[in-house]
Formats: C-alpha cells, sequence, structure tokens
C-alpha cells in the first residue's frame, strides 16, 4: 500500500492542508529524522555555515576557559563577553538580512529566561547611588566588585543565548552535545596525566570545581550513550557498532575515574545522585548497559578511590565547619534581606560579620552554598530568582520527557545536569566558577532544544 499516495489524495479533499509539510508514513520517525520545527525555515546556507562557525566558536570557548583556573578571572569573562556577543550580534543581523521570519531562538522557552534576567538587572541597581544601603549611598558595599560580576553574568547571558540559536537545528543540537562530552573527557584525561597531591584539579583551583565540570561530562555521556544504545545495530555493522560502544564506555570510565581521583566528596555524591534521576527518568535500561554503569563505578572506585575514603574519615568535623559558617551567613541574610550585600561582594561583607567559632585563619571568600550566597549578594527576591528559572526549565523539560520528537537524550542530559549542580551547590560553589557555569548553561540550552517549539531547521 503507498501511503504517501494516500496522503495526497486526503489532502486533495481538504485543500487547507494542500501546502502543509508531511512525513513518510508507514514507518516510525527517528530521532535524527524527528522535525525540529512544523514551520522550518528556508534553509538558507549562508545562515547555516554561519551558524555552524557560531557552534565551532562556542566549542572552542568551552574546551579553553577552564585551563585558566575554571575561568574564575574577570579577563576571562570580559573576553567571552566580547567574543560571543559580538558573534551573538552578527547572527542577529544576518538573520535580520537573510532570514526576517526566523522564529526567534527562545520562542517557547522565553519566560524563565527572562525571570532569569532579574538577577543582573538589579545587580545594575545596587551600585546606583539610590539610598538603599544602610552604610553608603548604594546598596552595595563594594560597587567595583558588582560592576565587574555583572561582566560575568553579561557573558553567561550571551553564551546561553547564542547556544539555543545554535542548537534550535536538532542535528546541530546532538552534534554540539558529543562535542561538551569531548571536551569533558579531554579535561579528565589531562587532568589524570598531571595528577596532584590531595586530589586532581586539572585547569581548575580546587578538586570540588573540577569535580562538578567532570561530573556534569559524565551525566552528559550516560544520556548521549543512553539515546544511542536505544537505537541497536544491524548486523552488517555490528563490529563498528561494538567498538564504538567500547569506546564510549572507555570514555564515561575516564570520567568517572577523574572524578573519583579529585576527592570530593560532594562531586562523587551529586553525581550519583544525577545518574540516578537520570535512570529512573529514562524508565527502563538495558541489563548490559546497567551492569556497565555498576561495573564502571566499581572500578573507578578501586582505582582511584584511596583518597575519597580519606577525606570521608573528616566528614564530621568538615560539617561542623560548615554549620558555623552558615550560621553566620544566616545573619547577614536578615540583616539585608532585600537588598542584599552587593554582586560579588561576599569577601567584604563576610569580614563585618565573621567572628568565631568560625576560623580566623582562613580566607572565607565564599559561602560554600550557592543559595545562601545567591541570598547574601543579592537579597530573598533577586537571589531567588534565577533558583525559580531553574525550576521553570527543570518542569518543562520533565513535561517534554516523554515527547515523541527527537531531543530526549538532551532533555535527560538537562534534567540530570541539572539534579546533579542542584545537589552540589548545597555545600559548595562549583556553579559561581564561570568554567562551570557556562558548561552547565550550554547543557541547559541543549536540553531546551529538545523542548522548545520554536526550533528551526536551516537545511531540510
Amino acid at each position: 500500500m503507498d501511503f504517501d499516495e494516500l496522503e495526497r489524495l486526503r489532502r486533495r479533499r481538504q485543500p487547507g492542508l494542500a501546502d502543509a509539510p508531511f512525513p513518510a508514513l508507514g514507518r516510525v520517525q527517528t530521532d535524527q529524522e524527528a522535525p525540529a520545527s512544523l514551520n522550518p525555515a528556508s534553509g538558507d546556507p549562508v545562515v547555516s555555515f554561519a551558524l555552524d562557525l557560531a557552534a565551532g566558536l562556542l566549542v572552542v570557548v568551552l574546551f579553553v576557559v577552564p585551563f585558566f583556573s575554571g575561568g574564575h578571572l574577570p579577563l576571562v569573562w570580559g573576553a567571552v563577553a566580547l567574543l560571543v556577543g559580538s558573534t551573538l550580534a552578527l547572527c542577529q543581523i544576518l538573520f535580520f538580512v537573510r532570514e526576517p521570519a526566523r522564529p526567534a531562538a527562545l520562542a517557547g522557552i522565553g519566560a524563565p529566561f527572562w525571570l532569569a534576567l532579574v538577577m543582573p538587572a538589579f545587580a545594575i541597581v545596587q551600585i546606583l547611588p539610590l539610598g538603599l544601603g544602610s552604610e553608603a549611598s548604594a546598596a552595595s558595599i563594594s560597587p567595583d566588585a558588582t560592576l565587574v560580576g555583572l561582566a560575568r553574568l553579561a557573558s553567561v547571558v550571551f553564551l546561553f543565548f547564542l547556544t539555543a540559536t545554535v542548537v534550535a537545528n536538532r542535528r546541530r543540537a546532538v552534534r554540539l552535545g558529543w562535542a561538551l562530552f569531548a571536551i569533558a573527557v579531554t579535561h579528565a584525561v589531562l587532568a589524570l596525566a598531571k595528577g596532584g597531591p590531595d586530589g586532581i584539579t586539572g585547569g581548575f583551583a580546587n578538586h570540588n570545581s573540577f569535580a562538578a565540570f567532570v561530573g556534569m561530562g559524565l551525566i552528559l555521556g550516560i544520556a548521549l550513550v543512553i539515546g544511542k544504545s536505544a537505537r541497536g545495530a544491524n548486523n552488517d555493522a555490528k563490529a563498528v557498532w561494538l567498538a564504538e560502544r567500547f569506546l564510549l564506555g572507555l570514555a564515561l570510565i575516564v570520567l568517572a575515574l577523574a572524578l573519583f581521583s579529585s576527592g570530593s566528596r560532594l562531586g562523587v555524591l551529586s553525581a550519583v545522585c544525577g545518574t540516578l534521576g537520570l535512570v529512573a527518568l529514562r524508565g527502563h535500561l538495558s541489563i548490559w548497559l546497567l551492569l556497565s554503569l555498576a561495573g564502571g563505578a566499581a572500578a573507578a572506585l578501586i582505582l582511584a578511590g584511596a583518597g575519597l575514603l580519606q577525606r570521608a574519615v573528616l566528614l564530621g568535623p568538615a560539617t561542623r565547619t560548615r554549620v558555623e559558617l552558615y550560621g553566620q551567613v544566616f545573619e547577614m541574610i536578615r540583616a539585608r534581606p532585600l537588598t542584599g550585600w552587593g554582586l560579588d561582594s561576599f569577601p567584604l561583607a563576610f569580614e563585618l560579620a565573621h567572628r568565631p567559632p568560625v576560623s580566623s585563619g582562613l580566607v572565607w571568600d565564599q559561602a560554600h552554598n550557592s543559595y545562601l550566597s545567591l541570598w547574601v549578594e543579592m537579597g530573598l527576591i533577586a537571589g531567588s530568582a534565577p533558583m525559580v528559572a531553574l525550576l521553570w526549565f527543570g518542569i518543562r523539560l520533565l513535561r517534554e520527557n516523554r515527547s515523541p520528537l527527537g531531543g530526549q537524550a538532551l532533555r535527560l542530559a538537562a534534567l540530570g545536569v541539572l539534579v546533579t549542580e542542584a545537589v552540589h551547590a548545597l555545600g559548595d560553589f562549583s556553579l559561581e566558577i564561570a568554567g562551570n557555569l557556562y558548561f552547565f548553561v550550554a547543557i541547559m540550552a541543549l536540553g531546551l532544544s529538545g523542548a522548545a517549539p520554536g526550533g528551526t531547521r536551516e537545511r531540510p
């Protein structure tokens, strides 16, 4: 039976469907064949080439930034903001000239994005002489630090927007996802080769931040491998299929080894939580994949878990120190619940609240809890905006998780990474390090490319 001919007959009887695109009937579409949009763009080759170049730029930025102390340098923030922002502006000009009818990159996902912009908008208010602070005319006790922090937030916004623009094409989104996985694996290999006396750190300044980076790469890799495994192999390509699975499994083991070798207790715990969440959302996995995950985790623990187990013995004293620190941080929040102390002003603000029993022999330049840090610096309202936006993103991803369209692997990756970093932020500041934050928002944009109805495809 010719299903396509039946479809053409049906459209002749219904003139309103005459110009509507339709897929070939009588077969199930794969992830790669699923349309990224019901109204694809014109397929301008110049636009496609430009977006391919933009995707390459994103890969370079996400690969290079972690080598500079995890990207925790104002010079890095300014360079990324300038480079990515100018690329984004050029892409928008190109769209205006060649594809004026192109759907917006944030179509269908714009509301949470605009909510997240409450934070940088309020940071601008904090440096204005409006008399909001009790000791100074500006709310921020360090307007210069807040101004520099705004450069970091601008670079994050530009990077998210450019990634969302690039991954509107589903196939490019998948390719970018694999590129990010390769970035994480490369950093893991280099860090393992470099080593470290108290846990490997790679290009990052501390082992917790490095663990967060490779943890996100591990979750992304597991999601991509799960999506790839669901398609099986043809008999003619069985050898290639097995070789591919072996290499992917080896890459995941390298990431697990790097994670355990970091010695980060919270990094391992958060990655485990993200993996369990990913497996639960997937619903069903093959036995060989479950055994592979369990075997890889066991091998990583045996080969690189000695330092982690040694640090686990010190968990009690570390917990008491954190509780004492959090008590004084809560007092800072109560002192300025609405205006906050100013973006990136925690080190200076904590000196005003610091007292025993919190040790004075250490420099407390972070709250070691990203939620508390946001409330201290931005106040309860503006500081909660990015949390609510991420929760909104997560709900959208959950709702679309069982969508028949392609991109489920990317949505699973984004949900798993979201769980991972939500747990990690309870006891550390890894998402306050630019290299991790850039990687995180890129994965979020990848996941949302599968949930947004406004995606386009430049080349049918």
